[in-house]
């Protein structure tokens, strides 16, 4: 059976798996995923975060406003905060809300932040987050630019967005940055798989970042193109194959088709820009369950566990022998199921998956229509 410590070693503790675990046991939260703006650059075919092409920040929490729900997640025991997007770095106060949470937490707390590091143009903005990043989550799609370029036709400055994104990674090693705590987070889509080895190639064989930490495609908010876009379940297992033989650990194939595994989802929910909680940032705001501007972090999670997080799925990830750290992704689950509790359909260990997921790719089954995570909030 494959242990927790054999999964942690290889991210160098960014996700302190053995913490969740505890944490899990009593059913409390160790992580926060902290979306302060869905503004990016990029402007990706199959982003799930986006559908507009321009974000209306008029609603997002203030600097304020995100000071107030960090202190009552620190007073939670909350410890471990992610920073999807969108892109922070285009908020004016990304600095000064992770040094608030420095300066809150103390060494107990740890910040993995995740950009397409387009936006890091200066020498100075990039030591900055040195100082303050524990971890960085790598969004880079190819090193070949020519795919790039087919996965970003919405942008008309695709090839300067590739070169910008890969210059600011690279500035960040200039500015000191120990590449063993970057993780690579190439997105699962079918465009992609060709030049998966390659790109794996340059960032773990050249660059030398710790960890891939991608997740499989979601059909939702730009994504709408599933049959361009959607991999097939061979192409998703051959991706996490690579990342086993890259971190030189079969043990990682336990995590199935997840970026991350159970334990991290299980203690871990996410508050979008305007304040609305869910159990995961790739969910649609539709499935938001409270909102912040209106109560206190603590009071929604004692009253919305059982609809924040699903501890034993149904079906075959709630029997599987890697059940201890994987529960298959609940998002995977709820967009090629229909169901976010049920088991993962993506996943090439559940036997009854492939029928799940060959009807949501003939459009028997789909999930989800429209626009994903950035739809109305239910609580707004």
């Amino acid at each position: 059976m494959v242990e927790i410590k054999d999964i942690s070693k290889c991210y160098r503790d960014a996700y302190q798996f053995e913490k969740r675990a505890e944490y899990a046991k009593q059913n409390k939260l160790y992580g926060l995923e902290v979306e302060i703006t869905r503004r990016c650059f990029s402007g990706c075919s199959y982003c799930y975060a986006s559908f507009v092409k321009k974000w209306d920040t008029s609603n997002e929490l203030t600097t304020k406003e995100w000071k107030r729900i960090f202190d009552q997640a620190i007073d939670m025991g909350i410890r471990c905060f992610s920073w999807p997007g969108g892109d922070a770095l285009l908020r004016s106060d990304w600095d000064i809300l992770l040094e608030y949470l420095k300066e809150k937490g103390g060494d107990e707390v740890r910040h993995f932040f995740a950009s397409p590091f387009s936006a890091l143009t200066d020498y100075r903005k990039a030591k900055r987050l040195v100082e303050l990043a524990d971890d960085l989550l790598v969004h880079f799609d190819s090193i070949n630019k020519s795919t790039f370029l087919e996965t970003h036709p919405v942008n008309r400055c695709s090839s300067a967005e590739w070169e910008r994104s890969l210059r600011g990674i690279h500035l960040l090693l200039d500015a000191g940055y120990d590449p063993r705590h970057m993780h690579l987070a190439v997105p699962i889509i079918k465009p992609l798989i060709k030049d998966m080895e390659a790109t794996f190639d340059y960032f773990f064989d050249y660059i030398g970042v710790g960890s891939y930490a991608g997740g499989v495609f979601k059909p939702a908010g730009r994504g709408w193109d599933v049959a361009r876009l959607v991999p097939s379940r061979a192409e998703i297992r051959y991706v996490y194959e690579l990342r086993a033989k890259k971190m030189n650990n079969p043990a990682m194939l336990a995590l199935g088709p997840t970026a991350t595994g159970k334990l991290y989802c299980e203690t871990t929910i996410a508050v979008n820009p305007e304040g609305c909680v869910k159990g995961c940032d790739t969910l649609p705001d539709s499935e938001t369950v409270a909102d912040l501007r209106q109560e206190n972090l603590k009071d929604v999670w004692e009253k919305n566990k059982d609809s924040l997080k699903c501890p034993v799925p149904e079906g075959h990830c709630g029997v599987c022998e890697n059940r201890h750290i994987c529960y298959g992704c609940r998002a995977n689950a709820y967009y090629f199921g229909r169901n976010w509790k049920g088991s993962d359909p993506s996943c090439w260990n559940n036997p009854d998956g492939s029928e799940v997921y060959n009807e949501y790719l003939t459009g028997i089954g789909a999930a989800s229509e429209g626009p994903g995570p950035e739809s109305a909030c239910r609580h707004q």
